[in-house]
């Protein structure tokens, strides 16, 4: 068996992108075809061509023919005594987008009005080959980048599962034990491209783990510095008695000076008061004391 499978969504409402149709100007043995908007399967006995139609795929995709276990591409021309002169092969594969349609058969859905496109490589006897893009001449790059923008991943061949691929896959590790090897999540992250993440989120991890050391450092740093504190904290105690103590009596020191200051200063005017009076009373007697020495 051998199996095919369109690329993702490239337009809103559900589309799904790059329905495809082979067709091929050159066949020996019918193929049964089942075909979906998302998936077409191949199958038929030994030797009736399920892999030749891969293989056109392939051939349209740009294999070279050693890919295609041939040695040139002229292999590819069909040679029998009913014709023994083909000069070319050509390969033709089909493209629309569609819309899935909501509905009871899964399956319905609708060609998106003007995607269609169909690709084509023509073999040539000179062991030459040429492409075109609904019947204009392309070039490889021209053909390849069309492709990509479609969905179609050329660099890893994931939209096909070849005949031989299916047992491999189902003997795949669940995830590789080396990362030279490939296991079955490697597999599937490298069809859905979260392979590409994988170098920053290792970057994002080193830069987590050096965060997370240096938390832990200065988190060390607070414990050590929180157990010096509490071992200080009995002769914190006793400066802050101290110097509550030293307040205290700096208070009473300033309300008995205050005290002192008030009964001096009633002190004084007592004794200006004392010593008026005797001024005055000296002066008396002086006034009467003057007569009489007159006298």
């Amino acid at each position: 068996m051998a199996s095919a499978r369109s690329g993702p969504s490239t337009s809103a409402s559900r589309a799904s992108s790059a329905r495809t149709c082979v067709e091929i100007n050159q066949r020996k043995h019918r193929v049964d075809g089942v075909g979906r908007p998302k998936f077409d399967v191949h199958t038929g006995p030994n030797g009736s061509g399920k892999s030749n139609v891969i293989d056109a795929m392939l051939f349209v995709f740009g294999k070279r023919a050693k890919k295609l276990r041939l040695n040139k591409v002229s292999e590819l021309i069909h040679r029998s005594e009913q014709y023994p002169n083909l000069d070319s092969a050509r390969v033709s594969v089909h493209f629309a987008d569609v819309l899935d349609e909501d509905g009871a058969d899964p399956d319905s859905f609708t060609i998106v009005e003007g995607s269609e496109l169909v690709v084509s490589r023509t073999a040539f006897s000179s062991n030459q080959s040429k492409y075109d893009v609904d019947g204009k001449s392309a070039t490889f790059k021209e053909v390849g980048a069309l492709l990509r923008r479609k969905g179609i991943d050329l660099d890893n061949n994931r939209f096909l599962i070849l005949q031989g691929e299916v047992e491999q896959i189902a003997m795949m590790k669940p995830k590789a034990p080396s990362p030279h090897e490939e296991g079955l999540l490697e597999y599937l992250e490298d069809i859905i491209g979260s392979n590409n993440y994988v170098e920053p989120i290792e970057a994002a991890s080193t830069k987590v783990d050096e965060a997370c050391e240096a938390r832990t450092e200065k988190l060390n740093r607070l414990k050590v510095t929180e157990k010096e504190r509490e071992s200080l904290s009995a002769a914190r105690d006793e400066a802050e008695a101290f110097v509550g103590a030293e307040d205290a009596l700096r208070r009473q020191r300033n309300l008995l000076y205050q005290v002192s200051r008030h009964e001096a200063a009633s002190n004084v005017a007592l004794v200006e008061g004392r010593h008026a009076e005797l001024s005055q009373r000296l002066k008396e007697e002086g006034e009467k004391l003057c007569p009489t020495i007159l006298h």
